[in-house]
């Protein structure tokens, strides 16, 4: 009966084990496809914007936002992990200051299952942010 007992916990151990580590995966590989997602939204943000004749930028608001809701669609139809949940509204934030220039992009994902499926761990939504910035250089002649 003592080995019946000891082997049954082995068994038990190494099923909560393996469990463990296959959420912890799919929560590494959400995270980093969050992240890449982020970039690129970024990205696109970044180049939805115009340098005027006196050299400061123009941030096309209405063109950032068409955007990142478009790749926020596009990775939502297409991408295993992003088609269970929602995505929040993005926070996209403009800073201007007298030697640079900044955008950053904000995103939320909210699945629909529990990552985690052992007691006690709990990861209710995923975030990521990423920024990109112009700095101002003074050539010197």
């Amino acid at each position: 009966m003592k080995t019946f007992i000891v082997s049954l916990g082995i068994i038990i151990l190494g099923l909560t084990s393996i469990t463990y580590q296959t959420d912890l995966l799919s929560y590494t590989m959400m995270q980093d496809h969050l992240w890449e997602l982020t970039e690129e939204c970024a990205a696109y943000a970044a180049l939805a914007c115009d340098e005027t004749e006196e050299g400061s930028l123009i941030f096309r608001e209405d063109e950032c936002d068409e955007c990142v809701k478009y790749l926020m669609n596009y990775a939502k139809g297409r991408m295993a992990c992003f088609s269970d949940g929602s995505f929040s509204n993005p926070v996209i934030s403009y800073h201007n200051t007298e030697d640079s220039y900044s955008i950053s992009v904000s995103l939320e994902f909210v699945p629909n299952y529990k990552v985690f499926r052992l007691r006690g761990i709990a990861q209710p939504e995923f975030s990521h942010t990423s920024c990109y910035e112009w700095i101002k250089y003074e050539e010197n002649e």
